[in-house]
């Protein structure tokens, strides 16, 4: 081929390239400048909102005793029947009160066992009704003597018990109640004075659907000072706590039902921890100082239930204006901690725990008088919520509710009787009060955004309280996307 002729063909390939090229760019520019049809597809979504559901509270039941009978020496039997206290809203239905199964009650036939306390929810209802109860009883026998109250609570998978021992002298059970009509399976996680303990058995119980099971955590844990047990649930969700009675040599020392405390925070806040003229100050003046009355004297049970340990902050403040005290209290990661608040007078007092990791916590303290002991555990408390709480003071000495306001603005809590009457509570800022209340009566307490509260009892020879919580509510709506 002449070189004219090469020439001729490369020149024209590089010219006809050179037009793909262009050509190319061309399309590629109109694909940018000209918009490109498109099509969408909205997901299919369906937004669920929870339906309000039977409000429920459930009670513990009657105290019990182990080996009442001398051929069952770990069987337990209620000494007799509880007295509940319900209350329903305003326009709610009265509530239903029904008894639960409690096989591991021989005395159940007789006492019965723990109840079931029901309001229905409206059919076109937005919110679930409001209900409230509580129990008590008084037990005087030769090994169990003293005021027993606790609030009727709601059904949980995950609860911390702050109290009880199981030192020579000291009985602690653990109740589990499970309301459901599924059977729940319980573990329980038990901590003490040396950390967290290995307790064989304490997994996997099962508790059967519409009843309770009764646990000695002696079996599990003996000879423990300071037990806290956290109670986790699957399945069915369960209503725990915990019931600790007291020989103090051939004298009943008392007894008590510890509902749960708040969950692990940062903060900690107890209400109302009343300490009785017959325990205070100058313990080396009382029989507490003697040898086996060491629980006799107000104490702080603390834990940091996680892997990194903390200093807490202890502030103690005085009602009506009570001189408090305040200390610092170094917790090592699962040990639990015995702290005495031996410094205080009579009266009743506020307690918030401060720390840089979650704590949970509970005060102790006692009476005694010539004709009996008791003693008392005062569990911490949520804050109030904007949201009206009910709660029922049950049947017991006279009962006193113990309202704090820890914010820097005054505040007037609303506190109207299920009996038609109704009261302004005036609580300055960062004031802690009291107020007698009606036994057997529900309230309803509105206008009390941010007020820690308590219920407490207190006569020469009788001890008891449980905490006053803002009602569970709706969980949040799910959004479902259909495939």
């Amino acid at each position: 081929m002449s070189s004219k002729r090469r020439l001729a063909v490369v020149g024209g390939r590089s010219i006809a390239g050179l037009a793909g090229i262009a050509i190319a760019v061309g399309a590629v520019t109109a694909a940018v400048l000209v918009p490109w049809p498109s099509y969408s597809v909205t997901p299919v979504a369906q937004k669920v909102v929870p339906v309000p559901t039977d409000a429920q509270r459930v009670c513990p039941g009657p105290i019990l005793a182990l080996a009442e009978d001398a051929t069952q020496a770990t069987a337990a039997s209620s000494i007799g029947s509880a007295s509940v206290t319900a209350a329903a809203a305003s326009g709610e239905p009265a509530p239903e009160e029904t008894g639960l199964d409690a096989p591991d009650n021989a005395a159940a036939d007789s006492d019965g066992g723990p109840t079931l306390v029901t309001v229905p929810a409206a059919a076109d209802a937005a919110e679930p009704p409001l209900v409230a109860a509580s129990q008590a009883q008084v037990a005087s026998t030769d090994t169990q003597s003293g005021l027993a109250v606790a609030a009727c609570t709601e059904a949980v998978p995950d609860a911390w018990l702050v109290g009880g021992s199981t030192e020579i002298g000291r009985t602690t059970l653990v109740l589990l109640t499970n309301p459901s009509s599924v059977l729940a399976t319980v573990d329980l996680a038990v901590y003490g004075e040396s950390g967290p303990i290995d307790a064989p058995g304490s997994t996997g119980i099962l508790v059967q659907p519409k009843s309770q099971r009764v646990v000695s955590l002696a079996g599990l844990a003996p000879d423990v000072t300071s037990p806290v047990v956290h109670v986790t649930a699957s399945g069915g969700e369960v209503a725990a706590s915990l019931q600790q009675s007291t020989v103090r040599g051939l004298e009943p020392g008392g007894v008590d039902i510890v509902g749960p405390t708040a969950d692990p925070d940062t903060t900690a806040l107890i209400a109302g921890l009343t300490v009785s003229s017959s325990t205070a100050a100058d313990p080396a003046a009382q029989p507490g100082a003697e040898e086996g009355y060491s629980d006799e004297q107000p104490g702080l049970r603390l834990l940091v239930p996680g892997d990194t340990g903390t200093q807490a902050t202890v502030s103690v403040v005085g009602e009506e204006g009570t001189p408090g005290t305040s200390f610092t209290v170094d917790l090592e990661p699962g040990v639990s901690v015995e702290a005495p608040l031996t410094e205080l007078g009579s009266g009743a007092y506020t307690v918030r725990v401060e720390a840089d990791q979650p704590v949970v916590a509970a005060a102790r303290s006692a009476v005694s008088g010539n004709s009996g002991r008791d003693f008392g555990w005062f569990t911490a408390s949520s804050p109030l919520t904007d949201e009206p709480t009910l709660v029922a003071a049950a049947a017991g000495a006279s009962p006193v509710l113990h309202a704090w306001n820890p914010s820097g603005e005054d505040a007037t809590v609303v506190l109207t009787s299920t009996r038609g009457t109704t009261r302004e509570l005036d609580l300055p800022a960062a004031t802690a009060l009291s107020f007698g209340i009606d036994a057997g009566a529900g309230y309803e307490i509105s206008d009390a955004a941010g007020i820690v509260a308590s219920i407490g009892y207190e006569a020469s020879t009788r001890l008891a309280s449980f905490a006053v919580n803002p009602v569970g509510g709706l969980a949040a709506p799910v959004t479902v996307y259909t495939r």
